[in-house]
């Protein structure tokens, strides 16, 4: 194992947070590090390793050595909390499902060597939601939503920076390779000498089109009274555009049906009508609109990335009805969509748990929509879901567990206010009585 220069910044930076006992330098650092797909901290076997792993790790230590159980060894349980300790059961049944499922090998897949790593680090993932669930009531509302904002505005300047080099107005140089684009993680940074399309972190620009999309509705649905919000907003919707990815550009519609429906906030439509029609009336004037549709849209399915695809979901199908309730094994077989990879991994066992996870994850923000943030995390989210449903087919997808770590920061937040609350309203109701 060897540690890059990036991996060496990264460490000492998270060893700088980590001591610290402020929960927002932590929780940051570890949302921050879900952007950096392009990047590795380690090297294993030639394989890179991100910097999420170790962040998300270390979130996890230091939520329990900041916990009452830690410093009391006491353990307290809360009827309020009933759809966290749901959402701990669910995660534990997935797993469940997925050691089954390579128990019974109905298929008799040959398992890699990195497996086992593969299950490590969506296990780490899944025990960073508790830790971030209950970390959720050391940060306000504005420290989550401020979190968001910065990283959003990093993306999309980084995104830019990005497409300005790989079309060669910028010239490439050693900062490239060393902090964002390792060559061992194969991002569309090395793909081509001339790349006009825009990935900012991520590997390429459908991983990075999710982030966008989620970005977007996150700000204006939030819609702060400060002016370059949108702005940023508006860079959004460009980035979205340079993307050039049919994924994005579907999320991106479908989100807006979503946000529509079920936003609380309905103001920001005044910002949001004028943006698509600000778009679409440039790429007109600059005669590339057809261009663009018939490119990411209508001759999408011509293209050999859709052969391609169309062959990896009828071969997902066909093991799914070869081993329909287990499945073949978690990461053993990858479509082009999360629709067709998780029967097919994990039959109907690990798709129903998966539903129902992010199911009652949905209902609680829903529950919740009168808090913008709560509705603003809803919206991103199911964008999020749909882009994964179209062409993500990664369970362990950044952005889904980034989004993830929002909705649980944002509704522990939300929950334990409500058993302040409601805990200052029985004592108040006690000494009127005593009084009486």
């Amino acid at each position: 194992m060897s540690i890059t220069i990036f991996g060496y910044v990264w460490i000492l930076t998270l060893i700088c947070v980590f001591i610290q006992k402020n929960a927002k330098y932590m929780i940051t650092m570890t949302l921050f590090s879900m952007v950096f797909q392009a990047s590795s901290v380690f090297l294993i076997n030639g394989q890179g390793v991100g910097p999420q792993i170790p962040t998300c790790f270390a979130m996890i230590v230091w939520a329990v050595v900041h916990s009452a159980f830690w410093k009391e060894f006491k353990l307290s349980f809360s009827r309020r909390n009933k759809v966290f300790y749901v959402e701990i059961f669910l995660l534990a049944a997935f797993c469940i499902v997925i050691l089954v499922s390579k128990k019974k090998n109905v298929l008799g897949i040959v398992y890699s060597d990195t497996w086992y790593l593969l299950l490590l680090q969506l296990v780490i993932y899944m025990v960073c939601f508790v830790s971030m669930w209950s970390s959720g009531s050391r940060l306000t509302t504005d420290d989550i939503t401020s979190i968001f904002e910065k990283i959003s505005i990093f993306v999309m300047v980084i995104g830019l920076l990005q497409f300005l080099v790989t079309t060669n107005i910028l010239s490439r140089n050693v900062f490239w390779e060393t902090f964002l684009y390792t060559p061992d993680t194969q991002s569309a940074y090395y793909w081509y000498s001339y790349y006009p399309r825009l990935f900012s972190t991520f590997m390429e620009p459908s991983y990075c089109g999710v982030f966008l999309v989620a970005a977007f509705y996150y700000n204006i649905t939030i819609n702060r009274n400060k002016g370059y919000i949108r702005v940023v907003c508006i860079v959004l919707v460009l980035e979205i555009l340079l993307s050039f990815s049919s994924t994005a550009y579907g999320a991106f519609a479908i989100g807006g049906v979503i946000y529509l429906i079920f936003s609380s906030n309905k103001k920001a439509l005044k910002y949001l009508i004028p943006i698509g029609i600000a778009a679409v009336s440039l790429l007109t004037a600059m005669g590339t609109l057809i261009t663009w549709l018939n490119m990411v849209i209508f001759s999408k399915g011509e293209t050999g990335s859709a052969v391609t695809r169309h062959n990896w979901n009828e071969w997902a199908y066909e093991m799914f009805l070869d081993s329909p309730v287990w499945g073949a094994g978690y990461r053993c077989v990858r479509a082009s969509s999360l629709y067709y990879s998780v029967p097919a991994q994990l039959g109907m066992a690990g798709s129903v748990v998966l539903i129902l996870f992010l199911g009652i994850l949905l209902w609680k923000l829903y529950t919740f929509r009168e808090n913008k943030e709560c509705s603003a995390i809803m919206v991103s989210l199911c964008a999020v879901i749909v882009a994964l449903i179209i062409a993500v087919p990664d369970i362990d997808n950044l952005t889904l567990w980034q989004m993830l770590y929002y909705a649980a920061l944002i509704i522990g937040n939300h929950c334990k206010r409500k058993n302040v609350r409601a805990f200052k309203g029985y004592r108040e109701r006690v000494n009127d009585r005593m009084e009486a």
